[in-house]
């Protein structure tokens, strides 16, 4: 895994997405895939606990969110993110 890629910031200008996955592969096949676009900064996460740290520490647009997640599972983590940033369109 890289160096840092948890808190997995890819800067550009454009959006920014929040991509939480529990597992690693489709983790860094889907935040490789959005940054290549450019124009997106990329947050991830690979459990709902960063996930919530990310959102408290930076304000996206958009989340991407596994479903089926240890812990927590991702519609509970949906919830949780609207309280925090009601403003933000889950996907």
């Amino acid at each position: 895994m890289r160096e840092g890629f948890r808190a997995g910031e890819v800067s550009s200008s454009k959006g920014k997405i929040l991509v939480v996955d529990d597992n690693d592969s489709i983790l860094h096949l889907i935040t490789d895939f959005i940054s290549n676009l450019k124009g997106h900064t990329v947050y991830s996460a690979s459990n709902a606990a960063r996930a919530l740290e990310l959102v408290n520490q930076h304000s996206s647009e958009l989340a991407l969110l596994d479903i089926m997640m240890p812990e927590v599972h991702g519609v509970e983590l949906l919830r949780r993110i609207k309280k925090v940033s009601p403003e933000m369109r889950p996907s």
